[in-house]
């Protein structure tokens, strides 16, 4: 079975057996490859493989960035760890802003799934999210996004996004509440 059919079956909720993942994991493993990486990684992800961790861990220093984009993406949401919360804060110095993206997005997951990193991922997003605010776009949208996720806001009831955020968009009690979080950090290494 080709990768895009295995794409399409995995986005539609099928199970995909253990012998066609350990395929996919060997190929996307291969030193040198001229299958679509992308595809793999997605098929890895949307399948939840959790014996996939050491390649998609392989992937974050691919030369290709929507390559290291969805490695971020599958690593913070398949195996929400210190691991990972250590690499997503890495890859927030990607030289990809869809990388940071992602990695921006991964550690907000990460803040509210691993309760000892909640104020640190507060910390880490609000120092992004007030360093781009002049500049706005979609970079800062994402820092955003993360601090919405860390104060549990629900997807229904955030800023749509048919539009660019503004700062009027942004609830200033949502940036409270990180700030609070983050002056625990603080707090704590003084």
């Amino acid at each position: 079975m080709d990768d895009e059919t295995l794409l399409r079956r995995v986005k539609k909720g099928e199970r995909i057996p253990e012998q066609q993942l350990a395929l996919v994991r060997e190929r996307l493993a291969a030193p040198v490859t001229s299958q679509d990486k992308y595809t793999l990684l997605h098929i890895l992800w949307r399948s939840h493989d959790l014996k996939a961790k050491d390649v998609v861990v392989q992937q974050l220093g691919d030369s290709d960035e929507m390559v290291r984009r969805i490695a971020v993406q599958a690593l913070t949401e398949l195996w929400p760890s210190e691991e990972a919360f250590q690499i997503a804060r890495r890859m927030l110095h990607d030289p990809s802003k869809h990388v940071r993206m992602a990695a921006a997005a991964g550690i907000g997951e990460l803040g509210v799934a691993l309760r000892q990193r909640t104020a640190d991922a507060a910390l880490l997003l609000l120092e992004r999210f007030d360093s781009l605010q002049s500049e706005g776009g979609p970079e800062w949208e994402s820092y955003y996004d993360g601090l919405l996720t860390i104060a549990n806001v629900p997807y229904g009831k955030r800023p749509l996004a048919t539009r660019p955020l503004s700062r009027s968009d942004v609830d200033e009690d949502v940036i409270r509440h990180a700030r609070a979080l983050a002056a625990t950090t603080v707090n704590q290494r003084n």
